[in-house]
């Protein structure tokens, strides 16, 4: 497992997304307003459901609620058809 990246959900929100990647946020919307990143490699990130892997191009995605602060990985197809950019 020495090529994938595992990143846990204890990580303060905005220490993961600049370790993550170098360019600002994009905010997207489904039900709720979330924050998401497109991850460059595979990884597995820990989620409430336990260690989840992501392959390059998902998206991981982060709620924005007070109180309510975990990732889940979202495979980039079903993003992409699902989520709407906020502008």
């Amino acid at each position: 497992m020495s090529d994938i990246l595992r990143v846990s959900h204890t990580l303060a929100e905005e220490a993961f997304i600049y370790a993550a990647r170098k360019e600002p946020l994009k905010r997207y919307q489904k039900r709720v307003h979330v924050f998401a990143i497109q991850v460059e490699s595979d990884l597995e990130v820990e989620t409430r459901e336990g260690w989840l892997r992501m392959k390059h191009g998902d998206y991981l995605v982060v709620n924005v609620s007070p109180g309510i602060s975990y990732p889940w990985p979202v495979k980039k197809e079903i993003f992409e058809s699902t989520y709407e950019l906020v502008k």
